[in-house]
């Protein structure tokens, strides 16, 4: 089928529809600076500081790069004059390469704002209307191209015929939410092995810069340190040097420092202590000596990890035989001689990792396969922590780090000797009206998709008559196979079936059609679903010819 077919809507009586497309996704602006009557204007695409329309859950982006632009920082304000800041995001220095400013439309954005010179005022821009997004205007277009989605995204349809037919087309695109586990991407993770250095690795931390990390190594009770030639990326990873903690203790669990570098904490369950070590050259532990310890096993005699508060006024650690997070306050930041014990949580978890959020309100412990999230009501205090969620990780997370903005997830895998990275992303989602009555596949990855909708009655009952690309597991309607019944008997085109093979023979292979190209399938797998025969399809009895079947529901 040619492009200009595919975007032909057919009516209900079989007449082609004309072709009435509208554009309602994200921006890019190509911004440039002029005078007008002898005043600077912003010119957007040539046109002297133009009035704008933003829609809900889309990014827009304004391009700074023009040297025109230098001086002229671009900033967006509500109607009242008052900076708006919510979903914008600033890069490089207006006038230079690369400079940008976009801008994330809120779900809660006002209905108009401002564009506006942060030096020189609102004259130099304009007003910006803001509407809902996803709201399809069927009663004055068939097509709808929502781009690239920012955010999650809510369809609603308008003005609907009461005999209709329309097509959504939308991107999905990566959207992050820091310290968000439920967003854990296990088809991104990217491995670093340590097993060169230490087969049992426990537990893990991450310089605040992303450029080292170092962990626990309880076969060689050690200190084991790697820099990263790129931030935070495993893959640029190298080894460094050890330090053996042995003298002090042969059970070590946990390692955290402070946070310039400059003092190396151990806690283990030799002598139930946190060792604390002074690194004359910050964060090169070849120069670290033995300063104090605190013992904690009036609290909990097998402590499994420790961290710490950012300004190195608290200390936490996890504890295996009092399945506690146990709080202390330290009296000198940093000096663990100075803690003294203040109260507790009980997690019911052997705590073989715990850490914190960088502002204290999550609290994370993980008890080697799953990894429990805490909401605390009280930043830093243990005691108003609530469960959130639990994410199964099922390798072995015997030490978890974070990245310092929170979207990555570390840990040391003990199961398979390594340090193991999850970026923190999840797909941005569509929410179709209730008046649709089929179920919508799940959006699986960064391809573009349309919908194709139909209704008879206004609107009031709405069918997904096709969904592209499909799924590569022949979920999706409009799945094309070739394929046998596996009821061996013959059907002739437009004859619908269940249990359709995608196979030649009974015991052969065929090829196979979906969104990611043709496959070829051995058989003895059914395809779930209703499907159309789009030629006659023979049977022999025993065997049975491919035909070409489409899913229809």
């Amino acid at each position: 089928m040619s492009k200009q077919t595919d975007l032909v809507d057919i009516s209900q009586d079989g007449v082609p529809s004309a072709f009435k497309p509208t554009y309602i996704g994200g921006a890019t602006y190509v911004v440039t600076v002029a005078s007008v009557g002898g005043v600077n204007k912003f010119h957007i695409a040539g046109v002297a500081n133009p009035t704008l329309s933003f829609l809900k859950g889309n990014a827009y982006v304004f391009d700074l790069s023009d040297s025109s632009n230098a001086g002229h920082p671009l900033v967006f304000k509500t109607s009242g004059g008052s900076a708006y800041t919510t979903g914008v995001v600033v890069t490089g220095t207006a006038g230079q390469a690369g400079a940008n400013v976009t801008i994330t439309v809120a779900a809660s954005a006002p209905a108009a704002l401002l564009y506006a010179c942060s030096v020189h005022g609102d004259a130099m821009g304009n007003t910006i209307a803001v509407a809902a997004g996803g709201v399809l205007n069927i009663g004055t277009f068939n097509y709808f191209d929502n781009g690239t989605l920012a955010a999650n995204t809510t369809v609603s349809f308008a003005s609907v015929p009461t005999t209709a037919q329309w097509k959504y087309s939308f991107t999905p695109s990566n959207i992050a939410t820091p310290y968000d586990l439920a967003n854990t991407s296990t088809s991104n993770t990217v491995n670093f092995s340590v097993s060169s250095q230490d087969t049992s690795p426990r537990g893990l931390f991450f310089k605040p810069d992303g450029l080292k990390f170092y962990h626990i190594g309880q076969a060689g009770d050690s200190v084991y340190e790697y820099d990263l030639s790129t931030a935070w990326d495993l893959t640029t990873g190298s080894y460094v040097r050890a330090f053996s903690i042995s003298s002090y203790d042969a059970d070590p669990e946990d390692i955290s420092f402070k946070t310039d570098g400059t003092e190396m904490y151990i806690v283990g369950q030799d002598g139930n202590d946190v060792f604390q070590y002074t690194l004359s050259t910050a964060w090169n532990i070849s120069t670290a000596s033995y300063t104090t310890t605190k013992v904690v096993n009036s609290q909990d005699t097998k402590p499994n990890s420790v961290t710490f508060k950012t300004d190195g006024t608290k200390m936490y650690v996890g504890g295996q035989s009092s399945t506690s997070v146990l709080e202390y306050t330290l009296s000198t930041a940093w000096l663990v001689s100075t803690a003294s014990y203040t109260q507790n949580f009980v997690t019911s978890s052997s705590n073989e990792a715990i850490e914190l959020s960088s502002d204290g309100t999550k609290m994370f412990v993980s008890d080697g396969n799953n990894i429990k999230t805490y909401s605390l009501s009280t930043a830093w205090n243990v005691t108003t922590a609530s469960l959130t969620s639990t994410t199964n990780i099922g390798i072995g997370a015997l030490g978890i780090a974070f990245k310092s903005d929170g979207l990555i997830l570390f840990i040391t895998e003990q199961t398979n000797d390594q340090v193991t990275a999850f970026p923190l992303v999840d797909l941005t989602t569509v929410t179709l009206p209730s008046a649709v009555v089929e179920t919508v596949p799940a959006i699986s990855s960064i391809r573009k998709t349309t919908y194709a909708f139909t209704t008879l009655n206004g609107g009031t009952t709405v069918n997904l008559i096709d969904e592209t690309p499909q799924s590569t597991d022949a979920g999706a309607i409009g799945t094309y196979t070739f394929g046998r019944p596996a009821n061996l008997i013959d059907y002739s085109m437009g004859a619908t079936a269940t249990g359709i093979v995608p196979t030649s023979n009974s015991t052969g292979s065929a090829p196979y059609y979906n969104a990611s190209g043709w496959n070829n399938y051995h058989a003895g797998a059914e395809l779930s679903g209703t499907w159309r025969c789009m030629s006659e399809a023979y049977s022999t009895g025993t065997l049975s010819w491919s035909g070409l079947w489409v899913r229809i529901s």
